[in-house]
């Protein structure tokens, strides 16, 4: 299966921690279902052109919390007790983000409506991007 995963090196927040958050966030939206096969670590590794053992450590973690199962030669799946994330707390998993987004935009002057241009416009270029990844 195609996961559209973007980690950034310089973000500030460890790739591995990326890696969590954004499977956390595709099992939580239903993107990712109980059973869907994701790809080895050596095959995300070489994908997102990052080392095989920063994945294992995301993966590793995800096994901790039961998100995921990892059977050696099987393969590595959504595990069956991966919880949805309930409508009422996906917006509160951002908030903390949108809180820091709001007071960077303010300290910065940009206007209200420039900052919802600009969320619009990367929204609607990941939503692309992630369709044209799971297309092929």
């Amino acid at each position: 299966m195609k996961l559209f995963l973007n980690v950034n090196p310089s973000n500030g927040l460890p790739v591995y921690r990326q890696l969590v958050q954004q499977i956390k966030g595709a099992i939580g939206s239903g993107k990712l279902k109980p059973g869907d096969q994701l790809p080895s670590h050596r095959e995300l590794a070489l994908e997102l052109v990052i080392a095989p053992m920063t994945v294992k450590k995301a993966y590793d973690l995800l096994q901790a919390e039961s998100l995921i199962i990892m059977g050696s030669g099987k393969g590595t799946f959504v595990s069956s007790n991966a919880q949805m994330i309930s409508p009422s707390n996906k917006l509160i998993r951002i908030q903390e983000k949108i809180n820091q987004l709001v007071i960077e935009a303010s300290i910065l002057n940009i206007p209200l409506k420039d900052l919802i241009e600009q969320l619009k416009e990367e929204y609607s270029k990941i939503e692309n991007e992630y369709k044209e990844r799971n297309s092929k």
